[in-house]
């Protein structure tokens, strides 16, 4: 319908000079490691796959369970910031408040294995994994920006790294 597609391209013309990093409710979760969620501050419902993940390692899916169990590579600051588009030098919106993407709200994002990134504690050990569970009703952080050469203009999501500390809100 014509609104909708009016309402996605002013969102995409808003998200091409500042991305947003916002809240998701996952719905559910899928075999191939998929993730359906809300987006309650943008009144929108997206899939966002483990495999376009930029710092996934991978994941394990618990049908059983209906648990998607992802494997976060280590943090690494600067792998976060280029997949950011390149902000305005005069960007006054310095709304950073140290939660270090630690959620400690009873929400079902459990992160186990290494309490830290490797590298924290000066021990780079390349193999450790930081694993976090994704089940029906957890709330992640999300980063919406535009996706790049894509006609018509598309919204490309992509899941917050638990240990970032990139947790100021662009929008």
């Amino acid at each position: 319908n014509a609104q909708e597609a009016s309402d996605k391209i002013y969102l995409c013309t808003l998200l091409r000079s500042r991305p947003a990093l916002t809240d998701a409710i996952v719905l559910g979760t899928g075999p191939r490691g998929f993730i359906v969620c809300i987006l309650p501050a943008f009144g929108m419902e997206v899939r966002v796959y483990i495999e376009d993940q930029p710092l996934a390692a991978g994941f394990d899916y618990y049908e059983d369970e209906d648990l998607l169990l992802i494997k976060w590579k280590p943090y690494v600051k600067e792998l976060e910031h280029a997949s950011l588009p390149r902000q305005p030098k005069n960007n006054n919106n310095n709304n950073n408040n140290n939660q270090k993407g630690r959620n400690n709200n009873n929400n079902n994002n459990n992160k186990k294995g290494a309490s830290a990134p490797a590298g924290a504690d000066g021990n780079d050990n390349k193999d450790v994994c930081i694993l976090q569970e994704v089940r029906e009703m957890s709330v992640l952080k999300v980063l919406l920006t535009v996706k790049k050469d894509v006609i018509p203009a598309d919204i490309d999501v992509k899941l917050h790294h638990p240990f970032s500390d990139m947790s100021r809100t662009l929008f």
